[in-house]
């Protein structure tokens, strides 16, 4: 097989393609049928070669510079750049640059099969009913130092789900391990993804990509992981503990108003009402901005997406009180930046969500035993009493005057009046722990979230519904390597990996020649196309 390395560039940013010949034909004649009508005409002509086991090397280095030519041409010309045939050939798609701190390895076509996830397949009934139905089709794979995405076409605006590159990430290929002789198969802690390459060409380059990708993931790191952790130890961090919630939930107010992208949150219980300082004045609304919803919905109105995931009450008895609907509804008409997830989505369930974790912008975190409900907030003299002083102020307005050993939360959508007296009645003092840590822990723990949602999601909507999108990691844990190769979407790109002869992942062979095309003015041309990529599904 002989395959070309083709460097495409734009403004500051470039990345490598691999291509065998053939596919600079496939794409001249889609391109000539593409692009023809009354105002336009495609005169670009393909140059002409004899058959490569026919080429002596002289031929070969001509034939290379004509391909490079005709790239340039094709690069130039304004019906060409914009095209989706002419962009899907560069690896790019609508989301090629919207992928933030992303590195992408390869894009392109590949067949896939559907099932795969572990939940479903796990009923045998599932399993009965989608062996007689599981499809092939082709889908638009992206895969960067993170992930796996994969869309309907390249001029997708949302991806059908996101695969982590998780601990459990690897990757079988080759018919004793998958049946078939170009099959790959995509393995991590929720599903099985079958794959199947078109040709041994396409075969190896995507297996090659993959290995690439695992050896430069964070999470993939060679290294021991304690208890079984989805994550290995990390070093280099900075951690802050808070004994109960008042120290918490002040720093917490703190750094939430400084996010700048995104917040993840999930609780067991979340209470939108609650005042994250206090003392409070239930009737004097010049404390209403440390209101939890508020905080949100003022950072939401700045760009700030946030993202919270509550587990999804199962009342019995009206034991359980955590009114996650309310949840959802009151944070969500705040503002459309805030998406809350509940989960799961409808079968009794013997478990529940019961991590405590915020996540600002995936560089700082806070995780610990703190919900962000009433009953949580307290101070280190934890007082029993709470009359409030003459002005009105509480430490414990409203329902958060609370002691569930003798009244348990009912109502909670009013949080307004207290379920017990405060003139005869104790409450209930609330000691726990919270940290914040800021590195790569951090980081770690807004990939655990972004799992956690998305297995959410697929379990709740399914695939077909992309209103609350499938989150990624943006921060790659291994800097030092991963921006050493691939499509770095922040930056630059510098080496490509090279492939030697005999490596693991298969063979190229003896023929495979690196050339560089350093001429093809691709830079704003590239640019504007992958905007204005139509919606013209690939074929």
């Amino acid at each position: 097989m002989i395959g070309f390395t083709i460097q495409v560039t734009f403004k500051n940013k470039n990345w490598k393609i691999v291509k065998r010949r053939n596919l600079f034909e496939k794409l001249h004649d889609k391109l000539k049928s593409d692009i023809k009508g009354d105002d336009k005409e495609f005169t670009i002509e393909f140059p002409k070669f004899k058959d490569h086991s026919d080429e002596t090397e002289d031929e070969m280095q001509e034939s290379m510079e004509a391909l490079s030519n005709y790239l340039t041409e094709l690069a130039k010309n304004p019906d060409v750049y914009s095209n989706q045939i002419f962009l899907e050939f560069c690896e790019v798609s609508s989301v090629t640059y919207r992928l933030r701190g992303a590195i992408v390895y390869k894009e392109g076509p590949v067949t896939k099969r559907s099932g795969g996830r572990y939940k479903q397949d796990s009923s045998w009934s599932y399993k009965y009913v989608k062996s007689c139905f599981r499809n092939w089709s082709t889908r638009w794979f992206v895969l960067t130092d993170q992930y796996l995405l994969f869309l309907e076409d390249s001029a997708d605006d949302e991806p059908n789900e996101c695969l982590l590159i998780d601990s459990n990430f690897h990757v079988i290929y080759g018919e004793n391990q998958t049946g078939d002789e170009l099959g790959i198969t995509v393995i991590n802690n929720h599903r099985k993804l079958e794959l199947k390459a078109k040709d041994a060409f396409e075969f190896t380059t995507w297996l090659r990509a993959f290995r690439t990708a695992i050896e430069n993931n964070g999470l993939q790191s060679r290294v021991r992981r304690s208890f079984d952790s989805f994550s290995p130890m990390r070093n280099n961090n900075h951690v802050e503990f808070f004994i109960d919630g008042n120290d918490y939930w002040n720093r917490l107010y703190e750094e939430l108003m400084t996010a700048e992208k995104e917040v993840f949150i999930t609780d067991w219980w979340l209470t939108p009402e609650i005042y994250l300082k206090r003392p409070v004045n239930l009737y004097n609304t010049e404390m209403d901005e440390y209101r939890l919803d508020n905080v949100l919905a003022k950072i939401a109105e700045k760009g700030v997406k946030v993202w919270v995931l509550v587990w999804k009450e199962v009342e019995v008895g009206g034991m359980l009180y955590n009114s996650s609907q309310h949840v959802k509804d009151s944070l969500e008409n705040m503002h459309e930046n805030i998406i809350v997830q509940r989960h799961p989505a409808n079968l009794i369930q013997f478990w529940s969500h019961h991590e405590k974790i915020c996540v600002i912008d995936q560089k700082k975190a806070f995780a610990g035993g703190i919900d962000l409900c009433m009953g949580r907030y307290d101070t280190h003299s934890h007082p029993i009493k709470d009359k409030g002083d003459e002005a009105g102020n509480y430490l414990f307005p409203g329902k958060d005057y609370s002691n569930s050993r003798i009244k348990d939360f009912v109502e909670v959508k009013d949080t307004s009046e207290a379920l017990i007296s405060r003139n005869t009645t104790p409450r209930m003092p609330w000691h726990d722990l919270h940290l914040f840590v800021k590195g790569e822990t951090a980081q770690d723990l807004a990939v655990h979230f972004i799992e956690y949602w998305n297995n959410a999601k697929i379990d709740v909507e399914g695939t077909k519904n992309k209103e609350g999108a499938f989150l990624r990691p943006v921060e790659n844990l291994m800097d030092t390597m991963s921006k050493s190769r691939g499509k770095h979407i922040d930056g630059s790109v510098d080496d490509l990996h090279m492939y030697d002869e005999g490596e693991e992942f298969g063979i190229i062979g003896k023929d495979f020649i690196e050339y560089i095309v350093q001429d093809a003015d691709m830079e704003l041309e590239v640019d504007k196309g992958a905007e204005d990529l139509g919606k013209k599904p690939y074929t």
